[in-house]
Protein backbone atom coordinates (compact mmCIF):
# COMPACT_ATOMS: atom_id res chain seq x y z
CA UNK A 1 0.00 0.00 0.00
CA UNK A 2 1.50 3.03 -1.15
CA UNK A 3 0.88 6.87 0.33
CA UNK A 4 2.00 9.57 -1.17
CA UNK A 5 2.94 12.47 0.99
CA UNK A 6 4.21 15.95 -0.02
CA UNK A 7 6.01 18.11 1.97
CA UNK A 8 8.33 21.43 1.15
CA UNK A 9 7.15 20.63 -2.50
CA UNK A 10 8.68 17.60 -2.78
CA UNK A 11 7.00 14.30 -3.37
CA UNK A 12 7.66 11.64 -0.49
CA UNK A 13 6.74 8.04 -1.18
CA UNK A 14 6.10 5.75 1.73
CA UNK A 15 5.57 2.43 2.01
CA UNK A 16 3.95 1.31 5.05
CA UNK A 17 3.70 -2.29 4.10
CA UNK A 18 7.56 -2.17 5.11
CA UNK A 19 7.01 -1.09 8.73
CA UNK A 20 7.53 -3.49 11.14
CA UNK A 21 7.28 -2.40 14.83
CA UNK A 22 9.67 -3.59 17.08
CA UNK A 23 8.60 -5.75 20.00
CA UNK A 24 10.56 -5.09 22.75
CA UNK A 25 10.38 -7.67 25.30
CA UNK A 26 10.48 -6.50 28.68
CA UNK A 27 11.40 -9.55 31.31
CA UNK A 28 11.52 -8.37 35.13
CA UNK A 29 14.12 -10.34 36.95
CA UNK A 30 12.52 -12.31 39.40
CA UNK A 31 11.70 -10.24 42.48
CA UNK A 32 12.56 -12.34 46.02
CA UNK A 33 8.85 -11.98 47.92
CA UNK A 34 8.73 -12.52 51.82
CA UNK A 35 5.67 -14.85 52.92
CA UNK A 36 5.50 -13.72 56.21
CA UNK A 37 4.95 -9.71 54.84
CA UNK A 38 2.43 -11.15 52.96
CA UNK A 39 0.41 -13.19 55.53
CA UNK A 40 0.62 -10.33 57.85
CA UNK A 41 -0.35 -7.83 55.58
CA UNK A 42 -4.16 -9.89 55.50
CA UNK A 43 -4.01 -10.57 58.76
CA UNK A 44 -3.94 -6.66 59.41
CA UNK A 45 -6.38 -5.90 56.65
CA UNK A 46 -8.57 -8.60 58.11
CA UNK A 47 -8.35 -7.24 61.65
CA UNK A 48 -8.69 -3.66 60.61
CA UNK A 49 -12.36 -4.99 58.60
CA UNK A 50 -13.53 -6.88 61.44
CA UNK A 51 -12.65 -3.13 63.51
CA UNK A 52 -15.14 -1.02 60.75
CA UNK A 53 -17.40 -3.37 60.94
CA UNK A 54 -17.79 -3.37 64.65
CA UNK A 55 -17.69 0.51 64.96
CA UNK A 56 -20.21 0.31 62.35
CA UNK A 57 -22.38 -1.83 64.27
CA UNK A 58 -22.06 -0.07 67.47
CA UNK A 59 -23.11 3.52 65.46
CA UNK A 60 -26.40 1.73 64.41
CA UNK A 61 -27.43 0.42 67.63
CA UNK A 62 -26.46 3.46 69.33
CA UNK A 63 -29.10 5.28 66.48
CA UNK A 64 -31.61 2.88 67.24
CA UNK A 65 -31.22 3.47 70.73
CA UNK A 66 -31.89 6.93 70.47
CA UNK A 67 -34.46 6.84 68.10
CA UNK A 68 -36.29 4.43 70.66
CA UNK A 69 -35.67 6.32 73.41
CA UNK A 70 -36.85 9.86 71.60
CA UNK A 71 -40.31 7.70 70.83
CA UNK A 72 -40.29 6.74 74.52
CA UNK A 73 -40.41 10.17 75.64
CA UNK A 74 -42.73 11.38 72.89
CA UNK A 75 -45.18 8.98 73.95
Amino acid sequence: MRNKFYHNYKSVIEDSDKKILNQINNRNPKILVDINKLLNRVKINKKKETKDKLIFLGIVVLFLGIVGIFIVLIN
